[in-house]
C-alpha cells in the first residue's frame, strides 16, 4: 500500500499547476486527510515529500524555458509529418513531411524555440493540449539540422511496407489496432465513435494481456512453468518494439515482466498491488508528463480499482462476481464518457462485453499476419464482418444526452462512488442503501438539463478563423453565426457537441450576420442535424427579442460588399453592454458613431476577427469597452489580429482576449 500512495501523492503534486487550484487543492486535503487517517503522522512526512517532488516536477515542466538555440538530443516519438524530439529536459515539436525518423535517432538542430500554438476547434481533438501532455511546449524547425545517429532498424518502413498490403478500408483498421493510429474517417471506426467504442481500436492492455496470459496457459500445458511464462513475452517482443512508446503497451508488457520475476525467482513476495505501484511509479521517474496520458492514468487507476474491488467481490461465486466486476468498473468510466461524448450509451456495457471479444479475434490474427505474412483476403474478409457488426450497433444505440460534469461534479462522484464501494465492503447494508440512493438521484440530475434553466451565459464559441456566439439565457439559447469549414462539418464536430456539452437541446433563434463562410458555413447542417426554431438573417426581421435576450442590429446601412452589410448586435444582457460587430467595416463603424452618439459598451467582439478593415481608433475611443474579443484562427493566413488594431486596445488599456489563445471564451452567470 506504501508505494500505491506514494504514487498518488506524486500524481497530485504533478497536477498541481495543471489543474484548477480550487479542485486541486481540496483534493490535496482530502488526500492528506486520508494519509493522517491511514497511516499516521509519523509515515506522512514521507509522502509530503512524494507530494512536494510531484509539485517541484510540476513546475519545472510548465514554466521553465529553454533559451538556447542550438540542441543536441533524441527522436522519442514520430509520425507521418513530424516528429517529437528531446534535448535535456525539454522536448520539442518538429515538422518533417512525410519524415522516416524513428525512436532512437539522434539529431543536433540549430533553431529558436517557438511556442506551440496550433489551430483548435472546440470539442474537436486538440493538438495543443495532445502535445502538452507529452511534455511538448515548444516547437524547433528541422531546416538547420544534422542527423548524427540513425537506428539500424527502420520500423517506420516495415510497419509502411506491411500496411500497404491491404486495401484502405482494411489498412485503416490494422493500423489502428496494431499501431494506434485511429483514422476517423474510417466507416467502421466512425461509427465506433459514435457509439461510444472507439477506444477499443486501438492496442490495448485489453488486448496485450490477453494474448500474453492466453499464451502462458497453452505452453504451461506442455512445458516447465518458469520456461512457459517467460516465451508469450519474448514472442510478443518484436511487437513491443513496433508499437513503443505507446503507454498501455509499456504498462502491460512491464507489468507481466515484474510478475514474472516476483513469481519465479521472489517466491510471490509482492502483491499485485505492489507490482503495478512500482510500475506506475517507474513509468513517471523516468517520464512525468505520464501521469497527464490517459493511457496511464486510465490504466492504472482501473488496475488498482480491479485489484480493490477484486477483494471484496471474492465473497461472491465467479459467475455473479465477474458481472458485478463488469458493472463496478462501467460505473467507475462514466464521467470519462462524459468528457469525452457528453453522452450516455444505454448499451454501452452489452456493446463492450460483446465487442471486446469480436476485436480481439481481428487484434490476433492482423498480429499473426504482422509475423507471418499479410492476410490480405483473410482480414479483408474479417475487417468486412466488422464493418456490418458496427453498423448495427449504431444502428440499435440509444443514446441519452449527459452534458459535461465539470471538475467539481466528478470529484462529487467518486467521493460518493468510493463511500459506496466502501459500504459495499463493509457490508453495511442500510447505509450502502441510503448512500446508493443519493448517488443515483445524483446521477439522475446529471441527465436532466437543470443547468439550462439556471444559467445566463455569452460564449464566443472556437470555430478557428470565424465567428460563432451563443447567447444562453434560462431555458432560451440564440446563436450569432456558425463558423464554417471546407475540410469537415462544423455544426456536428464543434457546435453540436457544444450544445450538447452546455445541456442545450433546441435553439430558439440562429442567425447569421452576412453570407461569408467563415460567419455562416455550417448553418445549413446545423438546422439540419438540431433543432432550430428560427433562422434570422434579414436586417428587416430585428430587434428580435426572446426570453431576456433582446437583439437591436445597429448596422441598417445599405452596401454592395458583404462585410459592409454584416449585422451588428446590440445587446444589455447580464448587466452588460454587449457590442457584437459581426465584420462591420471601418465606414460603418463612422457611421454608426454619427447616428448612435452616446453608443458605448462594457464588452466588444471586435470586426472581422481583429482585422484593420475594423476597429479603428475614434471607434474604440468612443465606444470604451473593458474587454475585447477577437475570434480567429491560430497562425491563419490573413494575420489577424492586425498589430495596429492590437496597439489601439493596449493605447486605451482595454483587456484583450483571443480564441486562438484561450479556447472558447466564456462569460456565465448562475441564478442571476
Amino acid at each position: 500500500m506504501t508505494i500505491f500512495l506514494l504514487v498518488i501523492s506524486y500524481i497530485i503534486g504533478l497536477y498541481f499547476f495543471r489543474n484548477n487550484w480550487p479542485i486541486i487543492i481540496v483534493i490535496s486535503v482530502l488526500f492528506i486527510a486520508f494519509l493522517v487517517f491511514k497511516v499516521g503522522l509519523k509515515r506522512l512526512p514521507i509522502f509530503l515529500f512524494a507530494f512536494s517532488l510531484g509539485i517541484s516536477t510540476s513546475a519545472v515542466i510548465h514554466f521553465t524555458k529553454p533559451n538556447s538555440k542550438e540542441y543536441f538530443g533524441m527522436v522519442v516519438e514520430s509520425s507521418e509529418n513530424y516528429f517529437i524530439f528531446q534535448s535535456g529536459i525539454y522536448r520539442f515539436y518538429v515538422y518533417e513531411k512525410e519524415n522516416d525518423r524513428q525512436f532512437g535517432d539522434f539529431i543536433y538542430i540549430i533553431d529558436e524555440p517557438e511556442e506551440i500554438n496550433f489551430v483548435s476547434y472546440e470539442s474537436r481533438f486538440d493538438f495543443n493540449s495532445y502535445l502538452k501532455d507529452k511534455g511538448v511546449e515548444y516547437s524547433l524547425s528541422i531546416y538547420k539540422s544534422e542527423t548524427k545517429f540513425s537506428s539500424p532498424i527502420r520500423i517506420k518502413k516495415a510497419k509502411d511496407k506491411f500496411l500497404n498490403s491491404f486495401d484502405e478500408d482494411t489498412k485503416a483498421l490494422i493500423s489502428a489496432f496494431l499501431f494506434a493510429r485511429a483514422d476517423t474517417s474510417n466507416e467502421t471506426i466512425m461509427i465506433a465513435n459514435e457509439v461510444g467504442l472507439l477506444f477499443l481500436f486501438s492496442v490495448s492492455g485489453i488486448y496485450l494481456s490477453f494474448i500474453l496470459n492466453g499464451l502462458k496457459r497453452i505452453f504451461r500445458l506442455i512445458l516447465h512453468e518458469k520456461l512457459a511464462d517467460i516465451i508469450p513475452l519474448i514472442l510478443l517482443t518484436p511487437f513491443f518494439v513496433f508499437v513503443f512508446p505507446k503507454v498501455g503497451v509499456i504498462r502491460v508488457f512491464s507489468v507481466y515482466i515484474f510478475k514474472y520475476i516476483n513469481e519465479n525467482f521472489l517466491n510471490k513476495r509482492f502483491s499485485h498491488l505492489k507490482i503495478i505501484s512500482f510500475v506506475a511509479l517507474t513509468m513517471l521517474v523516468i517520464n512525468p508528463t505520464y501521469a497527464y496520458q490517459a493511457g496511464y492514468y486510465i490504466g492504472f487507476s482501473l488496475s488498482a480499482f480491479i485489484y480493490f474491488l477484486g477483494e471484496s467481490l471474492s465473497r461472491f461465486k465467479r459467475i455473479k462476481s465477474k458481472i458485478m466486476m463488469r458493472v463496478f468498473v462501467y460505473l467507475f468510466l462514466i464521467p470519462v464518457a462524459s468528457i469525452s461524448h457528453y453522452s450516455f450509451h444505454v448499451f454501452s456495457l452489452l456493446f463492450q462485453v460483446i465487442s471486446i471479444p469480436i476485436n480481439e479475434i481481428f487484434f490476433i490474427t492482423s498480429l499473426v499476419s504482422l509475423y507471418i505474412t499479410p492476410f490480405t483476403h483473410v482480414l479483408k474478409f474479417m475487417g468486412d464482418i466488422l464493418r456490418n457488426y458496427y453498423s448495427f450497433l449504431g444502428n440499435i444505440d440509444i443514446v441519452l444526452p449527459l452534458g459535461y460534469f465539470g471538475d467539481f461534479y466528478i470529484l462529487i462522484y467518486y467521493i460518493l462512488y468510493i463511500y459506496c464501494l466502501y459500504l459495499f465492503e463493509s457490508r453495511r447494508r442500510i447505509h450502502l442503501i441510503k448512500a446508493s440512493s443519493v448517488l443515483s438521484i445524483f446521477m439522475l440530475v446529471s441527465f436532466l438539463p437543470i443547468r439550462t434553466y439556471l444559467v445566463n451565459g455569452i460564449y464566443f464559441i472556437n470555430v478557428g478563423q470565424g465567428d460563432s456566439i451563443l447567447i444562453q439565457n434560462r431555458g432560451h439559447a440564440v446563436m450569432i453565426d456558425t463558423g464554417g469549414n471546407l475540410s469537415f462539418d462544423m455544426a456536428k464536430e464543434t457546435l453540436i457537441p457544444f450544445l450538447h456539452k452546455r445541456q442545450i437541446y433546441k435553439i430558439d433563434a440562429l442567425i447569421t450576420t452576412h453570407s461569408d463562410l467563415d460567419h455562416s458555413g455550417a448553418a445549413s447542417s446545423l438546422i439540419k442535424h438540431f433543432p432550430v426554431k428560427t433562422y434570422l438573417t434579414q436586417k428587416e426581421e430585428f430587434p428580435y427579442k426572446v426570453g431576456d435576450i433582446y437583439l437591436e442590429n445597429l448596422n441598417n446601412y445599405s452596401a454592395s460588399d458583404p462585410n459592409d452589410s454584416s449585422l451588428v448586435f446590440n445587446l444589455e444582457f447580464m448587466n452588460k453592454k454587449w457590442l457584437l460587430m459581426g465584420d462591420a467595416s471601418i465606414s460603418v463603424e463612422r457611421q454608426m458613431l454619427l447616428d448612435y452618439p452616446d453608443l458605448d459598451c462594457d464588452i466588444i467582439k471586435l470586426g472581422h476577427h481583429g482585422s484593420k478593415t475594423s476597429s479603428c481608433d475614434e471607434f474604440i475611443k468612443r465606444v470604451s469597452p473593458d474587454i475585447a474579443i477577437i475570434s480567429c484562427g491560430a497562425n491563419n493566413k490573413y494575420g489577424h489580429p492586425n498589430k495596429e488594431v492590437i496597439d489601439t486596445l493596449n493605447k486605451y488599456k482595454i483587456e484583450v482576449r483571443r480564441t486562438d489563445y484561450e479556447g472558447t471564451i466564456s462569460f456565465v452567470n448562475y441564478f442571476t
